[in-house]
């Protein structure tokens, strides 16, 4: 009997349709694949996949209120005007169609055939679309921000377009997205003149101290209260054995903000989920830990990673993808509940890890396929010229 190994091996030998290597079959695969796992699979599972969804279309039709979170309200609104409140399987549909729209952006201008790595990725999250998006949800209404991402032009316009997004979002949705493009921006004039690591970290260290030191004198509680309010009264919720808990340091700014520090740490390296001792919890730890692998091996160490130092190059949209799924992901360890809305939350953004790690320069997880003259050489959507590091 072959083992996994020998089995994509043999995968990888097979012939490629297209000698230009687009990536037009694995989007299909993808894309076709979602339809049986969001009609037959996800309405078998447990009943916390479907208690937003649920909540969403009683609000809607007006059996329901949560005062609380004004935000399932919006969306009931926007379900109801699209009329799909009594039909589930179009709801479904348009979570689909959203989803295969950001994976299309992510893949579009990729060549080559992927590696094990970035097959797993695009399954991951082609069942995360399945499970969360693909109902009565909150989180699908961010896919056309990332798309607009994804699509926008590489240029000042296509810049403003895309914070545009940000703002309609915020406005509309989620307010705590103004800090979400509050950081992006930070973070984009961080690197605006040099793509460099350090920079990187030190921007995301100086935002995460910077709002546990400021948060009491502009908001008026610290930024630990604000995951604490959410979390009352979960105990007994569906997703309480994952509760986000901050390490409990001191109460002065520094141990603050170590606090805040760690927690975002845990978003990447959950070992708190792995420690729960639950083979599904240790399967959902390490999914998320290899998701943030593939990212940062793209983006800070190794050959050909993004943050190497040197400086942006025109039409490279690289940057603003990796710079948006960070602003995210550093917001969300400030209010995260628990780790199962963080995994809800973080699937939207997936498209944006999938795109980063296939756009840097030399992509490690991009292998050549045969043009048609058989020379083996992969064809890119723009010949990337030779990065520059020096000071002028």
């Amino acid at each position: 009997m072959r083992g996994p190994v020998a089995w994509w091996r043999s995968l990888e030998a097979r012939p490629r349709s297209r000698a230009d290597g687009r990536l037009t079959d694995v989007f299909a695969i993808a894309t076709l694949a979602g339809i049986p796992l969001a009609t037959v699979v996800r309405p078998m599972l447990p009943y916390r996949f479907s208690a937003d969804g649920l909540t969403i279309q009683l609000i809607a039709r007006g059996r329901y209120t949560l005062v609380q979170d004004p935000s399932y309200a919006v969306v009931s609104r926007l379900y109801a005007a699209l009329g799909l409140v009594g039909s589930p399987l179009l709801a479904s549909a348009l979570g689909l169609a959203f989803g295969a729209w950001a994976l299309w952006g992510a893949l579009r201008g990729a060549r080559g055939r992927l590696t094990f790595p970035m097959v797993a990725l695009v399954a991951m999250y082609t069942v995360l679309l399945s499970i969360y998006l693909a109902q009565f949800s909150k989180d699908i209404w961010a896919v056309p921000v990332i798309a607009i991402a994804l699509f926008a032009s590489r240029s000042i316009a296509g810049e403003v377009l895309v914070i545009a997004a940000i703002v309609g979002y915020a406005l509309t949705f989620r307010t705590y997205w103004f800090l979400v493009l509050l950081i992006y921006v930070m973070l984009r004039l961080a690197t605006w003149r040099r793509l460099d690591s350090r920079r990187v970290l030190v921007a995301i260290v100086a935002v995460v101290v910077g709002a546990t030191v400021l948060a009491p004198l502009v908001l008026g509680q610290e930024m630990q209260s604000f995951r604490e309010i959410n979390n009352l009264g979960r105990a007994t919720a569906v997703d309480s054995n994952t509760l986000i808990v901050p390490a409990q340091l001191g109460g002065n700014p520094v141990a603050d903000s170590a606090e805040n520090l760690l927690t975002l740490a845990s978003l990447v390296l959950p070992a708190p989920l792995a420690a729960l001792g639950s083979p599904l919890y240790l399967f959902y730890s390490l999914a998320i830990a290899f998701a943030w692998f593939v990212f940062a091996r793209a983006t800070f160490w190794g050959r050909g990673h993004l943050f190497d130092g040197s400086r942006p190059r025109p039409g490279e949209g690289t940057p603003r993808w990796a710079l948006l799924l960070m602003a995210y992901v550093v917001t969300q360890g400030f209010f995260e509940p628990d780790y199962g809305s963080y995994l809800r939350h973080l699937t939207p953004f997936l498209p944006l890890m999938l795109a980063t790690a296939l756009h840097v320069p030399e992509s490690p997880f991009l292998r050549p396929v045969k043009d048609e003259e058989g020379t083996g050489r992969l064809v890119r959507p723009w010949p990337p010229p030779q990065r520059t590091t020096s000071g002028s």
